[in-house]
């Protein structure tokens, strides 16, 4: 279907990001965003090596990835064991190096001491930068928001446009 070249190509990004042989569908969803960022700006700057097929299929797998995610977030728990609220999608980053980032917001139940001695169990949220969905891991966190809904606005605020990928229901679980 593609030329021997173009999929050399493909194998050579795929072996950039993963450090073996492989198919695109090899690639978890954080190296298929970072592959297809630095894909974009080979094709962008004009390299001899790009090819601008290439972005078109890293972004067809991204989106059956995606799609996958956003249906099953049962099949993607975080480490910590908190509930998954949310996952965002960067997609129109304010500045040029945030590229495209996925977001997760997650709900934990903090237990503290109130200074009579008693416990109470509160509810926050956190913030996950660079999630990654397959290890539940995430690059850094900002941490004990008191809703879901500031995390949107600060995604909004200091990365810039960010699609949910969750919907109401899945949310409620």
């Amino acid at each position: 279907m593609y030329s021997e070249a173009l999929m050399e190509k493909i194998k050579k990004v795929v072996k950039t990001w993963t450090g073996k042989e492989g198919e695109l569908d090899s690639l978890p969803i954080h190296e298929l965003i970072n592959a297809l960022d630095q894909v974009k700006c080979d094709v962008a700057n004009g390299l001899k090596s790009s090819d601008p097929l290439i972005p078109l299929m890293i972004q067809n797998v991204l989106n059956k990835k995606l799609f996958e995610l956003a249906t099953n977030i049962q099949n993607y728990p975080l480490n910590n064991k908190e509930k998954i609220v949310q996952v965002y999608l960067l997609v129109r980053p304010k500045i040029a190096y945030n590229m495209n980032k996925l977001f997760v917001v997650c709900e934990r139940n903090v237990k503290r001491t109130k200074f009579n001695g008693e416990e109470e169990t509160i509810r926050t949220y956190n913030l996950g930068v660079d999630y990654m969905p397959e290890s539940g891991d995430w690059c850094h966190g900002h941490y004990d928001a008191t809703t879901p809904k500031r995390w949107e606005e600060y995604i909004r605020d200091e990365y810039g446009m960010a699609i949910p990928l969750l919907s109401n229901e899945a949310q409620d679980e």
